[in-house]
């Protein structure tokens, strides 16, 4: 072959291009929350909170379990008086006073979220080839994109059905930890009263929030307050993710897959929330990798036809995680609802 009649292609044929390891699963979409569809899907999402927040296996030897609770006490404290209040209280001698307080529960049903990747010879072919390998791997990425959704946004009447109980469900629609977004205060007013309210009992004197947690246009709204107050955004290395992160009153302010929908209504989310200490906001999970998320080799499935004779069979591998949230303490969280989801230059 003469040198002039070498072309690309003939190279690439005599030199196989090399192929990258692994898959790129592809950007996470916007949360649509209760909407039918985001209010723009090009915004996508880069999910900060799942990787901070608490994830607790509580599997045991053999042991499996249905439901999940915390015990609380009922109501405030009763506190005895220690504290002079005008008038001095005479001295007694052996004083004491009774105590005891009301007991409650807190908890959810655990749910199960599967996934089953089909398992044959034309699928598991080896490496660098093997389809089914990278089909586990976009399973798994996909029950953590349902999961962190859930997690921020689902809220079923009971949780007796199939969905996740997240951490809407804690909070009850009378509850003094649901703020209304003020166009008048704006984010940085919301974030400030929600950040107030997140006050569990922590280890008995009290706890305050970790993190905020926002979608990507609620915070490019408060970086716009910031900046048009003349206030420089404050981002600093934060110890919980690691990285460059933007701060609000010392707290990182993390996005995650709070519902971005297209229903001006229901609007957007933005959290104040405790991840640290006796009053965490947790995921418990029986099993699994770090986020609980384990893969059950070699399972069947078969089909029937109307005379019950099996039609279609297959084997496969279950991609699952059983997973129910925890909120220890109801004032572990508090939300700020209606943030608006359009771009803040258009809409104030």
């Amino acid at each position: 072959m003469a040198l002039r009649d070498v072309t690309r292609q003939s190279l690439e044929f005599l030199n196989q291009n090399l192929r990258m390891p692994g898959i790129q699963p592809g950007s996470v979409r916007p949360a649509r929350g209760g909407a039918a569809a985001a209010q723009d899907g090009e915004f996508r999402v880069v999910d900060e909170f799942l990787p901070v927040l608490p994830f607790v296996d509580v599997s045991g030897a053999g042991t499996t379990f249905s439901r999940q609770y915390q015990v609380i006490a009922a109501n405030d404290l009763v506190e005895p008086q220690f504290t002079a209040r005008g008038a001095t209280r005479a001295w007694e001698p052996g004083a004491t006073l009774p105590f005891g307080e009301e007991l409650d529960t807190v908890g959810t049903r655990f749910q199960k979220l599967s996934l089953t990747v089909r398992s044959d010879t034309h699928l598991g072919a080896g490496a660098p080839d093997d389809v089914q390998e990278a089909e586990l791997f976009l399973a798994r990425a996909a029950v953590l994109r349902a999961l962190g959704e859930a997690v921020l946004y689902s809220d079923p009447p009971d949780d007796d059905g199939s969905d996740l109980a997240g951490i809407p469900f804690y909070l009850p629609a009378n509850s003094a930890q649901l703020v209304g977004y003020d166009g008048g205060r704006g984010m940085i007013g919301g974030l400030a009263e929600i950040e107030a309210r997140c006050a569990p009992g922590g280890d008995g004197i009290g706890a305050g929030p970790d993190i905020f947690v926002v979608s990507s246009r609620a915070r490019w709204r408060l970086l716009k307050e910031l900046e048009d107050k003349g206030v420089m955004p404050d981002y600093r290395r934060s110890p919980l993710t690691g990285r460059l992160q933007l701060h609000f009153h010392g707290k990182p302010v993390l996005t995650g897959r709070v519902p971005e929908g297209d229903d001006p209504a229901e609007g957007s989310y933005a959290y104040a929330m405790c991840v640290t200490g006796p009053s965490a906001v947790r995921v418990l999970h029986i099993g699994g990798d770090a986020f609980g998320v384990r893969m059950e080799p070699e399972v069947s499935s078969f089909g029937l036809d109307a005379q019950g004779e099996a039609n279609r069979a297959t084997n496969g591998v279950e991609v699952l995680g059983i997973y129910a949230v925890l909120v220890p303490d109801p004032r572990a969280v508090a939300l700020l609802r209606g943030v608006p989801v359009e771009n803040p230059f258009d809409v104030p």
